[in-house]
C-alpha cells in the first residue's frame, strides 16, 4: 500500500493527546502503526526510547516489527514493540524487582500443578482457582474495584486451600504466572512513579482485547496529560469478554479520549463481495452503525471468488468439511485454507477425519508443539546452561533425563538443593565440588572471592524473588561482602552435607553424569566460546539438544521441526546485535516459549491447510476460510456474533458456511450473499470423500 488515503493520514498524523482509532479487518492497520513511529521521530523529534508499541499478542508484535524494519530501514535501537506480558517482565526484571533467575510458569504447568493438587479437577476449577488468586491479590493491596474480574464461582474452602498451595509453590521454586507479571508491574508503576520509565508516545494495539488491569498499566506508562497516546480497537473483534476485556474496556478508552475518535473505513484485503457480507452482518447481528464499517478499497471482486452455503445431513458433515478443504487445496494450490471450528474438541475431532483421509494439515492448538513436553525440556535446558539457578526448569531437565523417576520428586529434591544452597549444576562440576565447597575452601584459604563469584553466592544463598543486587548494597566492597556471606556460606555447606547423606548424591550424581552430562558440556562450552560460526548460534544449539535428547530417548519427536527452527531463526535472532550463542540465549530466552503454531501459520511454514479455532485464527487472514458446523457455535446472541464476525472477515478471497442443519436465524443476514449449494451436490460431496477416507 504505497499511499495513504485521508482516514489513514488522520491516523498518522495524531499527536500530543490521547485518541481512539476503531479499524475493522483489512483495514491496513500494521501500515499505519509502522508509519506513526517514523512520522513521531521524523516530524516531531521522539526519541525511540520514548516510544512503546503495545500489542495484544507475540505474533501482531512481530508483524509490528517487521514493518517497521521495512519501514525504517532496521528496527531502531531503545523502540520497545511487544506484548504487555513481555513488557511488563523485561520492566521487573530491569527495575530489579525480580530476581534474574525467576522464571515464567506458564499456563500448561500452572494448570499441572492445580490438577495435581486437587486430584484432577479439570479446566474449570483451574480457572477459578487462578482468578481467585488473582482477587485476592488485589484485595490485600487495596485495587480499585474497576480492575476485578467479578467471580462467577462461589469460593469454598478447597478453593482457598487450593490457591495457598498454588502460591506457595510458586515461592518455593521462584516462579511468577502471567497474572503475576501484570499485577507486580502495576503495584512499581503505582509505588514507584519516580524510578520506572514512562514514556510520552504510546500506541495500543487491539485494545478491545485488554483487561481493566492492562489498561491501568498503560495508563501508568504514560500519565502526562499532553503524552500522545493512540489506541486502536475493533468493535467487532471484541471476543475476549469473559476475561473483563471488550466492550467494557473500549468504553473506558473512549471516556478517557474525550471523545476523540478516529476510523479507517475502507478494507484492502478482502473482496468486495466479501466485506459487503461482513458489513451486512455487522449492522444485523451487532448493531453496528453503517456508517461506521469499512467500505472496499479493493478492486471489484475477482472471477473465482465464491461466498458458499453447505447444508449437509449431520452424518455427512465432517466429510463435507474434508472434501471442500481438499479440493480448495487442489484447485488453488499456491492458496491458504483454513478450517474454523468453535472449541478444541471440533478440532480435535476434524483433525481425526483429516488424517483418515489423508489430508495433510496443521491443527493448530492441538497438542500444539511450542507447548509439548519436548519442547519445553528443550528450552529448559537452554535456561538452565545459561542460568544454572533455575529451579523449575532443573526439575524438567531431571524428569525428563529419567535421573529422577517423577516430576513431584524431581521438583522437591530441586527445592531442597536450593534449600541447601546448591542447585544439580553443582553435581556436574569437574571438580566435584559445589560452588559454596569452593567458596569455603577460598576463605578458609585467606582469599578475597571475586564480585561476580560473590553476586552468584548471594543468589544461592537468598534465592528471594523480589532480592536487591547484594554488590550494590555493598557498595562493591568484595570485602565486606564476603564477610556478611561467611557465616551463610559455613550453614550452607552444613546442610549440602546433610542432604549429600539423605539423598544419596553419589549415585544420583553418576546418573546425571550418564544421561545428561555430555549434553550440558556441550552447551556450556558452547556458551563460554565467543568466536562467530554458525555453530555458534541459538538454533544450532536448540537442535543439537533437540536431536542428542530425541536420541537418547528423553524426548518424543516434534512434528515440522526445521519449521520451528526456521520460525525461531527468523524472528527471534538478530545475528547482528547478538551474534553468539550467548548473546542471543541472553537477549531472547524468554522469547522462546511466546510462540504458537499459528505462528508457522502465520508466515507460511506450516503448509496450506490448517483447522484452528476462531479464537487462535484472531489477527491472522487466508485465502479461503470454511466455517465448520456454524449452527453449533455456542454463547451468548453478541457473543456469537463477534465471534462469526471474526471467521467471516479472516477470508481473502473465498468462503464456505457449513451447517449440518438449515441455517441458524443469526447466520439468515448473510444467506443473500452465500450461493447454496444443492443438496444432491453436497451429498455426492461426502459420499465420494467418506469413499476416500475408508480407503485411505
Amino acid at each position: 500500500m504505497p499511499t495513504l488515503d485521508r482516514a489513514q493520514r488522520a491516523a498518522v498524523d495524531h499527536f500530543g493527546s490521547r485518541a481512539l482509532l476503531l479499524a475493522g479487518p483489512g483495514c491496513g492497520k500494521t501500515h499505519i502503526l509502522a508509519e506513526r513511529v517514523a512520522a513521531a521521530r521524523e516530524r516531531h523529534g521522539v526519541r525511540f526510547a520514548d516510544m512503546l508499541c503495545l500489542t495484544f499478542t507475540n505474533r501482531a508484535a512481530r508483524a509490528m516489527r517487521d514493518r517497521i524494519a521495512a519501514r525504517l530501514g532496521e528496527l531502531p535501537e531503545g523502540l520497545y514493540v511487544g506484548n504487555i506480558h513481555r513488557f511488563c517482565l523485561r520492566l521487573l526484571r530491569a527495575g530489579g524487582l525480580i530476581s534474574a533467575d525467576t522464571s515464567m510458569l506458564d499456563e500448561d504447568d500452572a494448570a499441572g500443578f492445580i490438577d495435581r493438587y486437587a486430584h484432577g479437577a479439570g479446566a474449570g476449577w483451574r480457572a477459578e482457582v487462578q482468578a481467585l488468586a488473582t482477587d485476592r491479590y488485589m484485595t490485600a493491596r487495596g485495587y480499585p474495584a474497576r480492575l476485578h474480574r467479578a467471580l462467577w464461582f462461589t469460593p469454598g474452602p478447597h478453593h482457598l486451600r487450593c490457591v495457598e498451595a498454588y502460591e506457595r509453590f510458586k515461592l518455593d521454586h521462584n516462579l511468577m504466572d502471567f497474572d503475576d507479571c501484570l499485577l507486580w508491574a502495576f503495584d512499581a508503576l503505582r509505588e514507584r512513579p519516580r524510578e520506572l520509565p514512562r514514556y510520552s508516545w504510546v500506541q495500543v494495539d487491539e485494545v478491545q482485547d485488554l483487561t481493566p488491569l492492562q489498561m491501568a498499566i498503560v495508563s501508568l506508562l504514560a500519565p502526562a496529560p499532553d503524552a500522545t497516546v493512540l489506541y486502536l480497537g475493533d468493535e467487532q473483534q471484541a471476543i475476549f469478554d469473559f476475561l473483563g476485556a471488550g466492550s467494557r474496556v473500549l468504553e473506558r478508552v473512549k471516556a478517557d479520549c474525550g471523545g476523540r475518535i478516529l476510523r479507517l473505513q475502507r478494507n484492502y484485503r478482502s473482496t468486495a463481495r466479501l466485506v459487503e457480507l461482513c458489513d451486512t452482518f455487522a449492522v444485523e447481528q451487532l448493531g453496528i452503525d453503517p456508517g461506521f464499517l469499512p467500505d472496499v478499497g479493493a478492486e471489484p471482486s475477482p472471477a473465482g471468488e465464491c461466498l458458499t452455503l453447505w447444508e449437509t445431513a449431520p452424518a455427512a458433515h465432517k466429510d463435507v468439511v474434508a472434501a471442500l478443504a481438499r479440493r480448495m487445496a487442489d484447485e488453488h494450490p499456491d492458496e491458504t485454507t483454513a478450517v474454523l471450528v468453535r472449541s478444541n474438541a471440533e478440532l480435535a475431532e476434524l483433525s481425526r477425519v483429516f488424517a483418515a483421509h489423508g489430508i495433510p494439515h496443521m491443527a493448530a492448538g492441538l497438542r500444539d508443539a511450542f507447548r509439548r513436553v519436548a519442547f519445553k525440556t528443550v528450552c529448559a535446558h537452554m535456561a538452565v546452561a545459561l542460568s544454572p539457578l533455575r529451579t523449575a526448569e532443573w526439575a524438567r531437565v531431571l524428569f525428563a533425563t529419567g535421573t529422577v523417576r517423577r516430576l513431584d520428586d524431581a521438583t522437591a529434591l530441586v527445592a531442597a538443593m536450593r534449600e541447601a544452597a546448591m542447585t544439580p549444576a553443582d553435581l556436574l562440576s569437574a571438580d566435584g565440588l559445589s560452588e559454596v565447597q569452593r567458596a569455603v575452601a577460598a576463605i578458609d584459604a585467606g582469599r578475597i572471592l571475586q564480585p561476580a563469584q560473590l553476586g552468584r553466592l548471594g543468589r544461592l544463598l537468598f534465592p528471594l524473588r523480589r532480592a536487591d543486587d547484594l554488590a550494590a548494597v555493598f557498595g562493591g566492597d568484595a570485602a565486606a561482602m564476603q564477610a556478611s556471606l561467611a557465616p551463610a556460606l559455613r550453614a550452607g555447606l552444613a546442610a549440602q552435607e546433610r542432604l549429600a547423606e539423605e539423598r544419596g548424591f553419589d549415585s544420583l550424581r553418576a546418573r546425571l553424569h550418564a544421561r545428561y552430562g555430555a549434553l550440558w558440556t556441550h552447551t556450556r562450552d558452547m556458551l563460554a566460546r565467543t568466536d562467530i560460526a554458525p555453530e555458534n548460534t541459538l538454533r544450532a544449539e536448540l537442535d543439537h539438544t533437540y536431536r542428542t535428547m530425541t536420541l537418547q530417548g528423553h524426548i518424543e519427536p516434534l512434528p515440522r521441526w526445521q519449521a520451528m527452527l526456521d520460525l525461531l531463526a527468523a524472528t527471534v535472532t538478530d545475528t547482528g546485535a547478538t551474534p553468539t550463542l550467548r548473546t542471543q540465549l541472553a537477549a531472547h530466552l524468554h522469547e522462546l516459549g511466546s510462540f504458537n503454531e499459528a505462528d508457522l501459520y502465520d508466515r507460511g511454514m506450516a503448509g496450506r491447510v490448517a483447522i484452528m479455532t476462531v479464537h487462535k485464527a484472531k489477527g491472522l487472514e487466508m485465502d479461503n476460510v470454511i466455517v465448520a458446523n456454524a449452527n453449533a457455535f455456542h454463547g451468548s446472541s453478541l457473543d456469537r456474533a463477534r465471534i462469526f464476525y471474526v471467521a467471516f472477515s479472516r477470508a481473502r478471497r473465498r468462503l464456505a458456511v457449513v451447517c449440518s442443519s438449515a441455517l441458524t436465524p443469526a447466520l439468515e443476514c448473510i444467506e443473500p450473499f452465500l450461493k447454496a449449494v444443492p443438496p444432491w451436490q453436497v451429498a455426492a460431496m461426502a459420499a465420494d470423500e467418506r469413499g476416500r477416507g475408508f480407503g485411505a
